[in-house]
């Protein structure tokens, strides 16, 4: 009986593979919502937020339902085919990043296992070969008629309802809010009483109404906002007073001050600290604080004069 029928298993074997692989998918998407419409995002293909958020939602149901559907055996014939297609527009997508170097995590399994594009491109076309060996392996099972699954539909439903429930519970919770201050509020509400600044002389950051830019010496949005900085910095009087801080060497930094004429003062954090301030966030990140609690933060950019006007507290 097994000798008659290896073809079979072992195709029904890799199909609940690659489902698993890609209903695990489906649902660290949904619970990791904001990170993966950054993820993609960072591609630099589809660049608007609101259609990168409604293909997130689309990419949830679409891998809750063909994983779920590869796994109990649901119209397989359809179900491989569409996944195949699936995997496809995934490679197209990841060797336009590892092309270019857009960005160095794929988002394919979240933020918390990050594989570069090339790992990513490596174990998706494995998933692809696996799924053309089920047609071959078990094409004349996957032709015949198929009767008796309204169990196998109720399972795929089901597993929809739970990434669409996985996703709106996401989008309410305040560790995946679009506003990293209420992020910060819930994970880290105390976030700039345990950073360890050097090189910041007669300069304390936990006092008073302060405006402090998170950078990197080497990045070229922190660069180019050193003229925005320059004048908030000369405006402190009207503002706030502005300090930087970055993770770099004392070395690095008086080469970026030289090179940028930066006006301000520049502090140095370790890089643990460094990525607890960036968080979700990119630099350069502005932060207005008042006694060290973060009221606004701007990302990858300089703010208007205007809007940290519009910002101080009152």
């Amino acid at each position: 009986m097994l000798s008659n029928n290896w073809r079979f298993i072992a195709a029904r074997l890799m199909e609940i593979l690659v489902g698993g692989v890609l209903l695990v998918a489906g649902l660290i998407k949904a619970y990791e919502m904001l990170d993966s419409v950054k993820q993609i995002l960072s591609y630099n293909i589809i660049t608007q937020p609101t259609l990168v958020t409604i293909a997130v939602w689309l990419l949830v149901v679409v891998e809750c339902a063909l994983g779920a559907a590869l796994i109990v055996g649901y119209l397989r014939k359809y179900v491989v085919a569409s996944t195949a297609a699936l995997f496809a527009v995934f490679l197209t997508f990841i060797s336009w990043s590892w092309y270019t170097g857009s960005t160095a995590n794929c988002g394919c399994f979240g933020s918390k296992f990050q594989h570069s594009p090339k790992e990513a491109f490596i174990f998706d076309a494995i998933l692809l070969g696996f799924l053309i060996a089920t047609q071959v392996l078990a094409w004349k099972k996957m032709k015949e008629s198929i009767s008796n699954q309204s169990w196998k539909l109720i399972i795929v439903t089901a597993s929809v309802v739970l990434g669409l429930g996985v996703s709106t519970y996401a989008s309410f919770s305040p560790k995946q809010s679009s506003d990293p201050v209420l992020r910060l509020q819930v994970t880290e509400p105390n976030l700039f009483e345990n950073i360890a600044i050097s090189d910041l002389d007669n300069v304390d950051i936990r006092k008073g109404t302060q405006i402090v830019v998170l950078m990197d010496t080497g990045c070229d949005h922190c660069q180019a906002n050193v003229p925005n900085f320059n004048q908030i910095f000369d405006d402190s009087a009207n503002l706030a007073p502005l300090v930087a801080v970055c993770p770099n060497r004392a070395d690095e930094v008086k080469g970026f001050q030289k090179k940028f004429n930066s006006k301000f003062p520049i502090g140095r954090i370790s890089d643990t600290d460094f990525f607890k301030l960036l968080e979700k966030g990119d630099t350069p990140r502005v932060f207005l604080l008042k006694d060290s609690k973060v009221l606004k933060i701007w990302d990858a950019k300089s703010p208007t004069i205007d809007e940290l006007k519009a910002a101080l507290p009152k």
